[in-house]
Formats: C-alpha cells, sequence, structure tokens
C-alpha cells in the first residue's frame, strides 16, 4: 500500500519550493537552483501562490537535472495549481489544473536534491544503479496534506532495459531520514 500511494504521489510530479531561505544548501542544477526564479514569477501572478512540490525526471545520481518543476498553489477554494518548468537557467509559466493532488504547502526547511540522491544512493539506490545499467531516477519534494506534515523527498529508480521492479525511498527531506524503503 505505501508502495503504490509513494508512486502515485511521484506519478504527480511537477511542484515547487516555497522561500529560498528554506533550502539548506543550492548547487548547480539541483531542485533550489531556480527556486528563487520560480518564487519571484509565482509572486508575479499577485494571487498568494505557495509553494506544494518540486519534481524531476531523468535526475543525474550527483542530484541534478536539465530541468526541474515547480508547483505552486493559490489560495482560492478550491485551489488551482500552477506549474512552473526550469529550462535553461530560466523559469517560464507551464500549465495550470484544478485537480485536487492531496499535498500541502511546503513550510519546512529542506534538504536539497543533491543531498537527497546521496541518501538514496546509501540506502540502495547505488545498489540499484550497479544491477540495472539502464536506468532512471524521478524525484519528488513534497509535504502530504495532513495533519504535522514533514517534508519528504519521494525517489525513485527505475531500470529502462529490463523488467525490473523500481526501487524507491521516501526521505525526511528535513532529517535526512529514510522512512520507507522497497524491498
Amino acid at each position: 500500500m505505501k508502495a503504490s500511494m509513494t508512486l502515485s504521489i511521484i506519478s504527480i510530479c511537477c511542484f515547487g519550493c516555497n522561500q529560498k531561505s528554506l533550502v539548506t544548501s543550492v548547487a548547480v542544477n539541483t531542485a533550489a537552483y531556480s527556486l528563487n526564479d520560480a518564487n519571484n514569477l509565482a509572486d508575479s501572478y499577485g494571487i498568494g501562490l505557495r509553494l506544494m512540490g518540486i519534481s524531476g525526471i531523468n535526475i543525474k545520481e550527483d542530484g541534478t537535472a536539465e530541468t526541474w518543476s515547480y508547483g505552486y498553489a493559490d489560495t482560492l477554494e478550491p485551489p488551482t495549481y500552477h506549474w512552473f518548468q526550469s529550462t535553461d537557467r530560466t523559469v517560464v509559466f507551464d500549465s495550470n489544473t484544478s485537480t485536487p493532488l492531496g499535498l500541502g504547502v511546503i513550510t519546512h526547511s529542506w534538504l536539497n536534491s543533491d543531498t537527497a540522491l546521496r541518501i538514496a544512493d546509501r540506502n540502495g539506490g547505488f545498489i540499484y544503479r550497479s544491477q540495472h545499467p539502464g536506468y532512471t531516477i524521478v524525484a519528488f519534494l513534497g509535504e502530504p496534506a495532513a495533519p504535522n506534515p514533514a517534508t519528504y523527498w519521494w525517489i525513485t529508480y527505475q531500470s529502462k532495459g529490463d523488467s525490473a521492479k523500481p526501487f524507491f525511498l521516501t526521505i525526511d527531506a528535513r532529517t535526512g531520514e529514510v522512512s520507507f524503503k522497497s524491498t
């Protein structure tokens, strides 16, 4: 059940994060790299957009990616979700939807994607990559809409060349503690 829920959350993939001050590190082309630009673009809409998540596909082992998607929600009921995409050191509007996502606003500081991928690799990701040279990594940062939520990284390693089961982890994005990993 946890496994399918984690995959479902990752499938939603394409969100952002709130304020640059919430990030613990900023390296080139990591999830936090274009965050300030995404926040500025979201603020320019003037409707109080709040960061809901950040996602990336084809993440490299060092936690970098060519593009990241940043998702924000407005304060209306029901909310509309606005997606921004980082491309070539710029951030552009991508799309919006009113489909409920089950995510809360990211309110906690969080470890950047480079740190999250190091933790994932130490907890089984490296072995998965070694056994499946054709692989892709998907990462999503978000906070479930729940009482006393925590901010999590959901990271999935998926083989491209064979029918191996994906390997995925849930990492507390504040502490780096692995709270779930598939077997």
